[in-house]
């Protein structure tokens, strides 16, 4: 018993020690450009949310509501986000 024990200790011992480095390890490479852009969609970083600020920026100038325009602004990104 005592070596099972014994055993599942340096197991959970070893575990805590080797997965933490394996993941900073790999973590610490830089994305390739072909990486970043399966991540972001093929979109340039950015455009949503260009689209939901020039929204609420264009409902400002219009004299709506803040309130509205920045609810207006969010949905304008979600739509954007939820297409490209």
């Amino acid at each position: 018993m005592k070596k099972i024990v014994g055993s599942l200790l340096l197991l959970a011992i070893v575990l805590t020690i080797v997965f933490p480095v394996i993941a900073l390890a790999s973590s610490s490479t830089p994305m390739t450009a072909k990486e970043m852009s399966s991540l972001t969609g093929g979109m340039l970083p950015g455009v949503c949310q260009t689209v939901g600020k020039t929204t609420q920026q264009v409902c400002e100038f219009i004299g709506v509501e803040w309130l509205t325009c920045t609810l207006g602004g969010l949905a304008a990104y979600f739509v954007c986000a939820f297409i490209f």
